[in-house]
């Protein structure tokens, strides 16, 4: 993802489905934003998901900024996404957010994947 999103002048959100061997379904962008936000619709989120009839879910998106510390909002969006999740019986592997120069933060090694900020 690193260096697709690295660059990118406005944030895009992806959606990264896998099967029960973690292995890659498919990678779909399913919302793209402004300089400094993106607006996820869970529907758009979770459809391909099931299209695909995943297992798991990787959430995946850039700062243009480079600096791929997630912000409040990502973190309160994570967990709504999360709450979608587990509803649908999927797997939420991670959310990575994607900064400069290969730069990135994953929300679950940091402990915030299932936390409300």
């Amino acid at each position: 993802m690193s260096p697709r999103l690295q660059t990118r002048r406005y944030e895009e959100f992806h959606v990264l489905c896998f099967n029960m061997r973690n292995i890659l379904l498919g990678d779909v962008q399913v919302a793209d934003g402004s300089i400094d936000a993106c607006s996820v619709d869970p529907r758009e989120v979770f459809a391909p998901a099931l299209a695909m009839k995943a297992f798991a879910i990787i959430l995946a998106h850039n700062h243009s900024s480079g600096n791929p510390t997630p912000r409040k909002p990502d973190l309160l969006l994570t967990n709504q996404l999360g709450q979608g999740v587990r509803l649908l019986g999927l797997t939420h592997l991670d959310h990575i957010v994607i900064g400069d120069n290969g730069n990135y933060w994953s929300i679950r090694q940091h402990d915030q994947l299932d936390t409300v900020p």
